[in-house]
Protein backbone atom coordinates (compact mmCIF):
# COMPACT_ATOMS: atom_id res chain seq x y z
CA UNK A 1 0.00 0.00 0.00
CA UNK A 2 2.99 2.54 0.54
CA UNK A 3 4.41 1.68 -2.33
CA UNK A 4 1.24 2.85 -4.22
CA UNK A 5 1.03 5.86 -2.44
CA UNK A 6 4.68 6.44 -3.11
CA UNK A 7 4.22 6.03 -6.96
CA UNK A 8 1.16 7.77 -7.09
CA UNK A 9 2.51 10.65 -5.18
CA UNK A 10 5.86 11.07 -7.83
CA UNK A 11 3.66 10.63 -10.58
CA UNK A 12 1.28 13.70 -9.35
CA UNK A 13 4.42 15.52 -8.80
CA UNK A 14 5.76 14.50 -12.31
CA UNK A 15 3.30 15.68 -13.94
CA UNK A 16 3.04 18.97 -12.39
CA UNK A 17 6.90 20.25 -12.32
CA UNK A 18 6.21 18.87 -16.34
CA UNK A 19 3.22 20.53 -17.00
CA UNK A 20 3.60 23.88 -14.78
CA UNK A 21 1.47 26.47 -17.43
CA UNK A 22 -1.37 23.65 -17.20
CA UNK A 23 -0.74 23.78 -13.09
CA UNK A 24 -0.79 27.19 -12.43
CA UNK A 25 -3.78 27.76 -15.46
CA UNK A 26 -5.58 25.45 -12.95
CA UNK A 27 -5.67 27.70 -10.24
CA UNK A 28 -6.97 31.02 -12.19
CA UNK A 29 -9.98 28.79 -13.97
CA UNK A 30 -11.36 28.02 -10.09
CA UNK A 31 -10.15 31.36 -9.51
CA UNK A 32 -12.15 32.73 -12.45
CA UNK A 33 -15.32 30.33 -11.60
CA UNK A 34 -15.52 31.28 -8.11
CA UNK A 35 -15.52 35.34 -8.47
CA UNK A 36 -17.71 34.78 -11.92
CA UNK A 37 -20.50 32.62 -9.57
CA UNK A 38 -19.93 35.48 -6.67
CA UNK A 39 -20.04 38.25 -9.12
CA UNK A 40 -23.18 37.19 -10.60
CA UNK A 41 -25.33 35.40 -7.72
CA UNK A 42 -25.37 38.93 -6.55
CA UNK A 43 -24.94 40.93 -3.43
CA UNK A 44 -29.16 40.51 -2.25
CA UNK A 45 -28.16 36.85 -1.53
CA UNK A 46 -25.11 37.64 0.04
CA UNK A 47 -26.87 39.98 2.84
CA UNK A 48 -29.00 36.98 4.09
CA UNK A 49 -26.47 34.27 2.89
CA UNK A 50 -23.00 35.08 3.86
CA UNK A 51 -20.63 34.74 1.06
CA UNK A 52 -18.33 32.82 3.53
CA UNK A 53 -20.37 29.62 3.41
CA UNK A 54 -20.36 29.84 -0.62
CA UNK A 55 -16.72 29.62 -0.25
CA UNK A 56 -17.20 26.67 1.59
CA UNK A 57 -19.79 25.66 -0.76
CA UNK A 58 -16.96 26.01 -3.64
CA UNK A 59 -14.54 23.82 -1.54
CA UNK A 60 -16.17 21.35 -0.91
CA UNK A 61 -17.67 21.38 -4.88
CA UNK A 62 -14.37 21.11 -5.99
CA UNK A 63 -13.50 18.29 -3.74
CA UNK A 64 -16.89 17.03 -4.86
CA UNK A 65 -15.61 17.20 -8.56
CA UNK A 66 -12.04 15.00 -8.06
CA UNK A 67 -14.13 12.07 -6.39
CA UNK A 68 -16.43 11.57 -9.27
CA UNK A 69 -14.15 13.09 -12.24
CA UNK A 70 -10.90 11.02 -11.33
CA UNK A 71 -12.54 7.81 -10.52
CA UNK A 72 -13.86 7.36 -14.37
CA UNK A 73 -11.21 9.03 -15.71
CA UNK A 74 -8.92 6.38 -14.12
CA UNK A 75 -10.95 3.30 -15.37
CA UNK A 76 -11.27 5.28 -18.54
CA UNK A 77 -7.89 5.64 -19.12
CA UNK A 78 -6.65 2.09 -18.23
CA UNK A 79 -9.06 0.83 -20.30
CA UNK A 80 -7.89 2.56 -23.29
CA UNK A 81 -4.50 1.97 -22.81
CA UNK A 82 -5.44 -1.62 -22.37
CA UNK A 83 -4.07 -2.28 -18.59
CA UNK A 84 -7.27 -1.90 -16.42
CA UNK A 85 -7.12 -6.09 -16.68
CA UNK A 86 -3.75 -6.37 -15.72
CA UNK A 87 -4.64 -3.94 -12.77
CA UNK A 88 -7.82 -6.22 -11.56
CA UNK A 89 -5.45 -9.17 -11.61
CA UNK A 90 -2.73 -7.83 -9.04
CA UNK A 91 -2.57 -8.85 -5.44
CA UNK A 92 -4.21 -5.51 -4.49
CA UNK A 93 -7.13 -4.73 -6.94
CA UNK A 94 -8.90 -1.98 -8.34
CA UNK A 95 -10.72 -0.76 -6.11
CA UNK A 96 -7.96 0.19 -3.22
CA UNK A 97 -5.64 1.60 -6.34
CA UNK A 98 -8.79 4.11 -7.00
CA UNK A 99 -9.29 5.29 -3.36
CA UNK A 100 -5.28 5.64 -3.24
CA UNK A 101 -5.21 7.70 -6.51
CA UNK A 102 -8.57 9.49 -5.61
CA UNK A 103 -6.97 11.14 -2.38
CA UNK A 104 -3.85 11.63 -3.98
CA UNK A 105 -5.62 14.24 -6.18
CA UNK A 106 -7.60 15.33 -3.22
CA UNK A 107 -4.43 16.34 -1.38
CA UNK A 108 -3.21 18.36 -4.83
CA UNK A 109 -6.52 20.11 -4.92
CA UNK A 110 -6.60 21.42 -1.22
CA UNK A 111 -3.26 23.21 -1.91
CA UNK A 112 -5.00 24.22 -5.11
CA UNK A 113 -8.01 25.52 -3.11
CA UNK A 114 -6.06 26.88 -0.06
CA UNK A 115 -4.04 29.54 -2.80
CA UNK A 116 -7.64 30.20 -4.19
CA UNK A 117 -9.23 30.72 -0.86
CA UNK A 118 -6.77 32.90 0.08
CA UNK A 119 -6.95 35.29 -3.16
CA UNK A 120 -10.66 35.37 -2.84
CA UNK A 121 -10.59 36.28 0.79
CA UNK A 122 -8.38 39.32 0.01
CA UNK A 123 -11.08 40.19 -2.91
CA UNK A 124 -14.06 39.57 -1.57
CA UNK A 125 -12.88 40.53 2.16
CA UNK A 126 -14.32 37.44 3.41
CA UNK A 127 -14.53 37.10 6.93
CA UNK A 128 -14.62 33.50 8.89
CA UNK A 129 -16.42 35.44 12.17
CA UNK A 130 -18.25 32.65 14.55
CA UNK A 131 -17.46 30.04 12.11
CA UNK A 132 -15.29 27.26 14.20
CA UNK A 133 -12.39 26.41 11.96
CA UNK A 134 -12.58 22.65 13.44
CA UNK A 135 -15.79 22.08 12.94
CA UNK A 136 -15.20 23.17 9.04
CA UNK A 137 -12.83 20.50 8.64
CA UNK A 138 -14.72 17.90 10.37
CA UNK A 139 -17.46 18.04 8.74
CA UNK A 140 -15.52 17.94 4.93
CA UNK A 141 -13.63 15.10 6.20
CA UNK A 142 -17.32 13.17 6.94
CA UNK A 143 -18.30 14.71 3.80
CA UNK A 144 -15.40 13.37 1.70
CA UNK A 145 -16.62 10.11 2.73
CA UNK A 146 -19.30 10.71 1.49
CA UNK A 147 -17.99 11.56 -2.28
CA UNK A 148 -15.59 8.66 -2.43
CA UNK A 149 -19.51 6.28 -1.97
CA UNK A 150 -20.05 8.39 -4.58
CA UNK A 151 -17.05 7.62 -6.60
CA UNK A 152 -17.40 4.25 -6.32
CA UNK A 153 -20.97 4.43 -8.19
CA UNK A 154 -19.19 6.36 -11.16
CA UNK A 155 -16.59 3.60 -11.41
CA UNK A 156 -19.33 0.66 -11.27
CA UNK A 157 -20.94 2.91 -13.65
CA UNK A 158 -18.05 3.42 -15.92
CA UNK A 159 -17.17 -0.27 -15.77
CA UNK A 160 -20.25 -0.52 -17.82
CA UNK A 161 -20.66 2.15 -20.03
CA UNK A 162 -17.65 3.07 -20.74
CA UNK A 163 -17.77 6.57 -20.92
CA UNK A 164 -19.23 9.20 -17.81
CA UNK A 165 -17.79 12.53 -18.64
CA UNK A 166 -21.61 13.86 -19.16
CA UNK A 167 -23.09 12.10 -16.58
CA UNK A 168 -20.28 13.36 -13.72
CA UNK A 169 -20.45 16.92 -15.49
CA UNK A 170 -24.18 16.82 -14.78
CA UNK A 171 -23.79 15.57 -11.36
CA UNK A 172 -21.36 18.29 -10.42
CA UNK A 173 -23.22 21.13 -11.65
CA UNK A 174 -26.05 19.65 -10.14
CA UNK A 175 -24.01 19.33 -6.86
CA UNK A 176 -22.87 22.70 -7.51
CA UNK A 177 -26.30 24.86 -7.39
CA UNK A 178 -29.09 22.22 -6.02
CA UNK A 179 -27.51 21.27 -2.55
CA UNK A 180 -26.70 24.08 -0.83
CA UNK A 181 -23.65 24.39 -1.45
CA UNK A 182 -23.34 28.16 -2.97
CA UNK A 183 -26.88 29.61 -3.54
CA UNK A 184 -29.05 29.18 -0.52
CA UNK A 185 -31.88 26.30 -1.05
CA UNK A 186 -34.58 28.62 0.58
CA UNK A 187 -34.60 30.60 -3.16
CA UNK A 188 -35.16 27.37 -5.12
CA UNK A 189 -38.09 25.04 -6.23
CA UNK A 190 -39.18 22.95 -2.85
CA UNK A 191 -38.39 20.07 -4.82
CA UNK A 192 -35.15 20.67 -5.12
CA UNK A 193 -35.15 20.77 -1.05
CA UNK A 194 -36.42 17.56 -0.69
CA UNK A 195 -33.62 16.06 -3.42
CA UNK A 196 -30.51 17.56 -1.44
CA UNK A 197 -31.11 16.01 1.81
CA UNK A 198 -30.25 12.83 0.30
CA UNK A 199 -26.85 14.57 -0.31
CA UNK A 200 -23.56 14.76 2.08
CA UNK A 201 -22.87 18.40 0.77
CA UNK A 202 -26.52 19.64 2.09
CA UNK A 203 -25.54 18.28 5.63
CA UNK A 204 -21.97 19.70 5.44
CA UNK A 205 -22.65 22.92 4.95
CA UNK A 206 -25.93 22.58 7.58
CA UNK A 207 -23.16 21.50 10.31
CA UNK A 208 -20.79 24.34 9.38
CA UNK A 209 -23.97 27.03 9.97
CA UNK A 210 -25.60 25.03 12.39
CA UNK A 211 -22.97 22.94 14.13
CA UNK A 212 -25.08 20.31 16.75
CA UNK A 213 -24.73 16.54 17.41
CA UNK A 214 -28.11 15.39 14.70
CA UNK A 215 -26.60 17.76 12.15
CA UNK A 216 -23.46 15.70 12.33
CA UNK A 217 -24.54 12.23 12.87
CA UNK A 218 -27.09 12.98 10.46
CA UNK A 219 -23.78 14.08 7.87
CA UNK A 220 -22.05 11.00 9.34
CA UNK A 221 -25.14 8.39 7.93
CA UNK A 222 -25.64 9.75 4.72
CA UNK A 223 -22.23 9.94 4.03
CA UNK A 224 -22.30 5.92 5.04
CA UNK A 225 -25.25 5.15 2.88
CA UNK A 226 -23.28 6.43 -0.01
CA UNK A 227 -20.09 4.73 0.90
CA UNK A 228 -22.73 1.07 1.18
CA UNK A 229 -24.75 1.75 -2.19
CA UNK A 230 -21.36 2.50 -3.97
CA UNK A 231 -19.59 0.02 -3.30
CA UNK A 232 -23.24 -2.11 -3.86
CA UNK A 233 -23.15 -0.28 -7.54
CA UNK A 234 -19.46 -0.78 -7.94
CA UNK A 235 -19.40 -4.89 -7.16
CA UNK A 236 -22.70 -5.29 -9.46
CA UNK A 237 -21.43 -3.46 -12.27
CA UNK A 238 -17.61 -4.87 -12.20
CA UNK A 239 -19.29 -8.41 -11.97
CA UNK A 240 -21.29 -7.59 -14.89
CA UNK A 241 -18.25 -6.12 -16.75
CA UNK A 242 -16.74 -9.17 -15.90
CA UNK A 243 -19.68 -11.91 -17.02
CA UNK A 244 -19.19 -10.19 -20.19
CA UNK A 245 -15.83 -10.06 -20.88
CA UNK A 246 -15.22 -6.27 -21.54
CA UNK A 247 -12.84 -5.66 -18.67
CA UNK A 248 -10.72 -4.41 -21.87
CA UNK A 249 -13.08 -2.83 -24.27
CA UNK A 250 -13.27 1.07 -24.60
Amino acid sequence: MKQIIKIEVNRILMEMKTYKLNTYLSIVDILLLCIGIFLGTGSQIFESYPIVYSLIGMIVWRFSQVCLRNTASIIQKEARVGTLEQIILTKKGLKPIILIRVLCQLFVEFINMSIVSLLLVIIFNIHFNDINIIVILLSILICIIGMIGMSYTTAGLTFVYKKMNAMTNAISYFILFFTGLVIPLSILPEVVQYISYVFPFYWCINVIKNFSIINIVLLFIVSVCWVLMGNMVYEYCFRKMIKAGKSNAY
